[in-house]
């Protein structure tokens, strides 16, 4: 009897951790990139709060909410694919109401996945060098580059904007 009900805690608690609020999944729109610091400040507008994907009803909370933008072809921004070259941000809030939309900004660095920083950890000095000319060169070959807001959810699965696409001049502009 106590196997049987364990498993039926387990089960339940399974469920509940897939169950999700279904959020609209958000339209975003670009507004600007402008240097800030060493990053690349990428201001937007979204139709959904990002602050309010959670279902704190049923126990979730958002663990962690950043804008992810791919530097190669790949577009599969789920958390824990590694994508190579990318450039990534911490979401921030300029602005919410629900009349208006909601305004964003993220302070976007370049990144690189973990097996990629593995094979150029030796020479740090050359390997930045080498990877401003080689980030460089992977943005101006593209017209634009596709980015998506990712939220983890505790208890839930990861909700992902629909992708937003920011001009490669800009950035280029924005880092360069």
């Amino acid at each position: 009897m106590k196997i049987i009900n364990f498993c039926l805690l387990v089960l339940c608690l399974a469920l509940s951790a897939c169950a999700s609020k279904n959020a609209q999944e958000a339209n975003l729109t670009y507004v600007s990139l402008n240097k800030h610091r060493s990053m690349a400040r990428l201001s937007f507008k979204s139709d959904v709060d990002l602050s309010k994907v959670a279902d704190e009803k049923n126990g979730q909370a958002i663990g962690s909410s950043t804008v992810k933008c791919s530097l190669t072809d790949d577009i599969d921004f789920t958390p824990g694919h590694p994508i190579q070259f990318f450039l990534e941000g911490r979401l921030n809030i300029v602005e919410a109401k629900e009349s208006i939309g909601y305004k964003y900004f993220s302070d976007l660095l370049f990144a690189l996945s973990d097996e990629e920083n593995e094979k150029n950890r030796n020479n740090k000095k050359i390997h930045e060098m080498v990877m401003k000319d080689a980030f460089k060169a992977m943005i101006v070959k593209k017209e634009k580059i596709p980015c998506k807001v990712v939220v983890t959810i505790v208890y839930g699965p990861p909700y992902m904007s629909k992708i937003m696409y920011i001009p490669s001049k800009e950035l280029v502009d924005s880092f360069f």
